[in-house]
């Protein structure tokens, strides 16, 4: 018995040090002589805003979002998978998630939601990479996922969903993954952390949820619309003289209320695809100053911070895939 319960502990250590090949932070503790090592994983939330923004005849974009959406998936192997030198085992995740949940019964979606690499890996050891150039099974079943998303945004161009981002990010939760940290194997202290990464599709503009004049303290909001975004832009260039935006969006106390949810300080978001309607459709030249979207990006800014986000990125409409996923990228490396 005591033979066989070495064998095991023997075999659990080999599969912990199997996991953590790609370690990004390895030391010793010699008062101990504990040796900490620690794995990071991407736990990546692909949120997509489903309100009139995807109506193409509405809100012109160069390139859709389910191309970008799509592109996630195309660059995750072998280059977010190998991410900081990554080499197996790597716990990471890729989930789809909805800014309001009756989204699912309204379009009657029955896709996946989640993509959970480590299980699949466990199970298919060529899920993400097969030997003969064959398609592999990751691929097969993000060409589905893709497609099935596709099929919801068709849903959602004819019968907008609205998103209520305050709500969604007040309720975030179960999707968060934690930290998990001093689990001890013989000599060995193994800290599993995540990194919690939100990409979210919107243009900006919050005109859902709590919405209008009476859900307002003096010049913030629980929302952000073009109302809001022209009277910003009236006061400063009255009374803005001398100072630039931020520096007046402070002054005057303007914002958007902030979002009371402690999980947040665990989620880094890249907040994508913001839509300027102040810039001529035609000719994308700017008819405005400043525009709606150096307005947008300080409301959203703050908003972010004063909400405790990790981290943050905000960008707006690119012109290609490859534009996408160099911000993406870069937002990743940080």
């Amino acid at each position: 018995m005591k033979l066989i319960k070495t064998i095991f502990s023997v075999c659990s250590l080999f599969m912990l040090m199997s996991c953590l090949e790609h370690d990004t932070n390895k030391s010793v503790d010699t008062a101990s002589n504990v040796n900490k090592r620690t794995s990071v994983n991407l736990n990546i939330i692909i949120t997509p805003d489903l309100s009139n923004r995807v109506q193409d005849n509405l809100y012109p974009k160069p390139v859709k979002d389910i191309d970008l959406i799509s592109s996630v998936f195309s660059n995750y192997y072998p280059t977010l998978y190998e991410y900081k030198h990554r080499i197996s085992k790597q716990k990471d995740a890729i989930n789809l998630d909805f800014t309001n949940s009756n989204i699912i019964n309204d379009y009657d979606y029955k896709g996946v939601y989640s993509f959970d690499i480590y299980k699949k890996e466990e199970q298919n050891s060529a899920y993400l990479k097969t030997f003969d150039g064959t398609q592999t099974q990751f691929e097969k079943e993000s060409k589905n996922f893709i497609n099935d998303i596709n099929t919801i945004y068709d849903k959602a161009s004819k019968k907008p969903a609205g998103a209520d981002i305050f709500s969604y990010f007040k309720k975030l939760n179960t999707i968060i993954k934690k930290d998990i940290l001093d689990v001890e194997v013989q000599n060995y202290s193994i800290d599993t952390k995540y990194r919690n990464i939100l990409i979210l599709f919107t243009d900006g503009y919050l005109e859902a949820g709590l919405y209008g004049e009476r859900n307002c303290i003096d010049n913030k909001c629980y929302f952000l619309d073009g109302k809001l975004i022209s009277k910003f832009r009236d006061d400063f260039n009255r009374n803005g003289k001398g100072r630039d935006l931020k520096t007046f969006f402070k002054e005057k106390e303007y914002g958007i209320i902030p979002v009371e949810n402690p999980n947040l300080k665990n989620v880094e978001i890249f907040v994508c695809e913001l839509y300027d309607r102040s810039l001529d459709t035609r000719s994308g030249s700017q008819r405005l100053i400043p525009t709606d979207f150096d307005i947008m990006k300080i409301f959203w800014q703050d908003w972010l911070e004063e909400s405790g986000f990790k981290n943050i990125k905000i960008e707006a409409k690119v012109n290609s895939v490859d534009e996408f996923q160099t911000h993406l990228m870069a937002f990743i490396n940080e």
